[in-house]
C-alpha cells in the first residue's frame, strides 16, 4: 500500500482514523574531491530527506561498517580505489523503506595513473658501428624529471631527454628510466621501451679475377645477412642484384657490391676483375698434308672466348666448317673428305656484342 494509517481512540469510543501517505527516505553524500593523494584529509558530508527526527548513520568504507554514526565522516588513511557510502535509518513516520542506501564515493589516488616515457631514435637507421641520437618523450609525468640512459642495463650519457651515443655493437639494447615526483609528490620511476642495435652485413665480393678482352666471368659475392644486394657498375653485368652476376667487363673493372638488410644497415665491398688484351694469331694460309706440321688452321688464343663462333665457306657460299663456343682447329676437310688448295673465306665473331672479323686463309697442299 501507499498508504499509512493512524489509528486514534477517544473516550467516547469513537474510533478516529488519520490517513497519510508513505514518504521515502533519501540519502547523498558529497566530498570537494574523489582525487586524493595518500594521507589527505578527507571530508564527507550527508545531505539527507525523510529522515525523520531522529534519523540513525551507519558510515561503510568498501562494503563494511566504520562504526562512525554522525552525518559526517572523515578520514585520512583513505587507500587508492577505496569506496565510502552510508546507510541511513529513517524514523519518519510512514517511511518506506525506512533503511536506504546513498551514492558512492570512489576514491583514486592522483599518482594512480603513472606516467610513460618512450624512446625513439632520430637516425633513419639502428646500426651497430654507428654514433646514433635518441630522444626520451614523457607521458603524464608531472615534475622533477630525471632521466637514467641505459646500455645493456648500465647506466650510459647524462640527465638529459637526449642522449647521444658511442659507436654501438649488434644486439646492444637502448633504454631509459625516467625518476619524476607525481601529483602528490611521490619519487617514481617509470621504464622506457627498448631498441636493440641491428648488426651490419659482412660483405664478400669475391676473389680478384683476370679475364681475357671479350670473356665473361662469374662473380661470386657471400653476404651474412639477406637483404637487397646492388652492384656497381651494373652496365656490364647480367644482373646487378644477385651475388653471383655473370661479369663481361671490356676494360679493367672495380666493382662494388652494396647490401642493404632489413633494418636498413649496409655494407659494401669491392672486387676487380683485370682484363687482358688478348691478340689472336691469325695465319692465312696452312698445308693439311698430315706431315705434323701446320697441319690445321690454328688461331691462337680463340679458344679463351668461350662464346665465339666462326664458320668457313668456299667461293660459292657454301659453308663448309662451323665451331661455337668450342674451339676445334680446322683440318682442311669438308664430311671427312680434304679440300682442294684453295683460298677461302672465314666470319668469325669472338663475343656476342663484338664486331664481325671477316678474312680469307688459303689450303696449301
Amino acid at each position: 500500500s501507499n498508504v499509512c494509517a493512524t489509528v486514534a481512540t477517544v473516550a467516547s469510543g469513537t474510533i478516529n482514523m488519520t490517513v497519510n501517505p508513505n514518504v521515502v527516505p533519501l540519502a547523498f553524500i558529497s566530498t570537494t574531491s574523489t582525487t586524493i593523494c595518500p594521507g589527505d584529509l578527507v571530508n564527507v558530508t550527508s545531505s539527507i530527506s525523510n529522515g525523520g527526527s531522529v534519523p540513525s548513520y551507519d558510515w561503510l568504507l568498501n562494503g563494511v561498517s566504520t562504526g562512525n554514526t554522525t552525518n559526517t565522516f572523515s578520514s585520512t588513511t583513505l587507500n587508492n580505489g577505496d569506496v565510502v557510502s552510508l546507510m541511513l535509518l529513517s524514523n519518519a513516520s510512514c517511511a518506506a523503506p525506512s533503511v536506504v542506501s546513498s551514492n558512492d564515493l570512489l576514491f583514486n589516488y592522483s599518482s594512480s595513473v603513472l606516467a610513460t616515457v618512450n624512446i625513439a631514435s632520430l637516425n633513419s637507421s639502428l646500426c651497430e658501428k654507428e654514433v646514433l641520437t635518441f630522444i626520451a618523450s614523457p607521458n603524464n609525468a608531472f615534475s622533477n624529471l630525471n632521466y637514467s640512459w641505459k646500455v645493456n642495463g648500465l647506466g650510459v650519457g647524462s640527465n638529459s631527454p637526449i642522449y647521444i651515443s658511442q659507436p654501438l655493437l649488434a644486439g646492444d639494447v637502448v633504454s631509459v628510466d625516467l625518476i619524476y615526483d607525481d601529483a602528490c609528490g611521490s619519487s617514481t620511476t617509470v621504464t622506457s621501451n627498448a631498441i636493440t642495435i641491428a648488426a651490419l652485413p659482412i660483405v664478400n665480393a669475391g676473389v680478384d679475377a683476370i679475364v681475357f678482352e671479350g670473356a665473361s666471368v662469374q662473380l661470386n659475392a657471400t653476404s651474412s645477412i639477406v637483404g637487397v644486394y646492388n652492384w656497381s657498375p651494373s652496365s656490364t653485368l647480367n644482373d646487378a642484384t644477385i651475388l653471383d652476376p655473370l661479369a663481361s667487363p671490356i676494360t679493367t673493372t672495380e666493382y662494388v657490391l652494396t647490401v642493404t638488410t632489413p633494418a636498413g644497415c649496409v655494407a659494401s665491398d669491392i672486387v676487380t676483375i683485370q682484363v687482358e688484351d688478348l691478340d689472336l694469331e691469325l695465319n692465312n694460309s696452312f698445308t693439311p698434308n698430315e706431315d705434323g706440321i701446320n697441319d690445321t688452321w690454328v688461331i691462337h688464343n680463340l679458344d679463351q672466348y668461350p662464346e665465339m663462333s666462326i664458320q668457313i665457306y668456299n667461293r660459292w657460299g657454301n659453308l663448309l666448317y662451323e665451331q661455337t663456343n668450342t674451339y676445334i682447329p680446322w683440318d682442311g676437310k669438308f664430311k671427312g673428305q680434304p679440300l682442294p688448295s684453295e683460298t677461302y673465306y672465314y666470319v668469325l665473331i669472338l663475343t656476342p656484342d663484338s664486331e664481325v672479323i671477316k678474312g680469307l686463309v688459303t689450303i696449301v697442299r
